[in-house]
């Protein structure tokens, strides 16, 4: 067997060769899920003023991954707003409210940045008494998930 007749062996090795060294792999990075939180102050529209003792609960949440609303079972569950006005909800007790968030394996409230389920709106009742309720609807997402409103309360 001569060289020249090996000519088209050596031309369809160097073919399989270059194929072979041009196959890329594609490396796909996955984004954590964000950690949700939620800080509210209330205020007075009046006076201006921050309302002290004021009650804020988490009364329900719209998940977008579920496409459903949840009622959170705990209708006394309120929170006083401190000195300051305000309340913080952390992503544990969001999770603790039970209104359909996602949880990360240490029990944190959560949403992915997969565009199916990546927002949420949360609805928070402010209760004072002698006052009537306001409802507020705070929207959270995986690019914005901690929010900081301000609600008049009056």
């Amino acid at each position: 067997m001569s060289l020249r007749s090996l000519g088209p062996v050596f031309v369809l090795a160097a073919a399989l060769l270059a194929t072979a060294c041009t196959t890329r792999t594609r490396i796909v990075h996955v984004s954590p899920p964000a950690t949700v939180s939620i800080e509210i102050e209330v205020y007075d529209p009046v006076t201006n003023g921050v309302w002290e003792g004021v009650g804020v609960r988490v009364h329900e949440a719209w998940q977008e991954w579920s496409g459903a609303r949840h009622v959170s079972p705990f209708t006394d569950a309120f929170e006083l707003t401190d000195r300051a006005g305000r309340v913080f909800f952390s992503a544990y007790d969001l999770h603790v409210y039970s209104v359909g968030f996602p949880v990360d394996e240490y029990g944190r409230a959560v949403l992915s940045d997969h565009p199916a389920g990546d927002e949420s709106i949360v609805t928070l009742e402010i209760w004072a008494p002698g006052f009537r309720s306001v409802f507020v609807d705070v929207d959270l997402s995986w690019r914005d998930p901690d929010a900081l409103i301000a609600v008049p309360f009056q």
